[in-house]
């Protein structure tokens, strides 16, 4: 919103419509012509030259501050966050993205990697529910640091000491035309990447 914000002060008459989607649907829909740009979770899987990599975005766990995990959260050094490691948090139910998200494959693969088991009633939930599910106390969810915002009741917690990251990219259609319009967007992406990824 805030880079959309900038872009309709400096481009009054320029009209953007923004598609909402997981990554790899907004590949898809890159693919099939239906979008101009897209800011993808990499990694992508059928687009390989039209990526751009903005900025490396955070996998953090989101928590109700009441909920029981906090009482064994670690403090990170000279820094007022904490962090938790994934067998710890596996103790706990788990709110999951569904399977075909960069973010329900990525979090499943950890676990798998660490050979960890997790519990979790829901498994096909959007980011964003997911969260909201975790401020109501109803289990850990994961979520991006460029997503995370700051409520009363919610706490993220860093995944490891030394945390979990992927890269946040712009992804263009490949070999398609790119109009004036969407390459001052994604200037403007760009330039305003580093504030929209650190609060």
């Amino acid at each position: 919103p805030k880079v959309l914000k900038q872009f309709q002060e400096i481009y009054p008459n320029v009209k953007v419509q923004v598609v909402e989607a997981h990554s790899m649907r907004l590949e898809e829909l890159l693919l099939d012509g239906k979008l101009d740009i897209a800011i993808i979770a990499m990694p992508v899987s059928k687009i390989k030259n039209s990526v751009e990599i903005l900025k490396k975005d955070e996998i953090l766990l989101a928590v109700n501050k009441e909920h029981p995990v906090t009482k064994i959260m670690h403090p990170l050094e000279d820094s007022d966050n904490y962090w938790i490691s994934l067998k710890e948090a596996s103790e706990y139910k788990m709110i999951m993205s569904g399977y075909d998200t960069i973010l329900g494959s990525f979090s499943r693969k950890m676990f798998t990697e660490q050979k960890l088991k997790y519990q979790s009633d829901h498994n096909d939930i959007s980011a964003a529910m997911a969260v909201s599910m975790a401020r109501e106390g109803l289990g850990i969810a994961f979520t991006y640091q460029s997503c995370a915002e700051e409520y009363e009741d919610i706490r993220y917690l860093r995944i490891g000491k030394e945390g979990i990251f992927l890269d946040l990219a712009l992804v263009w259609p490949a070999g398609k035309y790119r109009s004036r319009a969407a390459k001052a967007l994604a200037d403007l992406l760009h330039e305003m990447a580093p504030e929209l990824l650190h609060r």
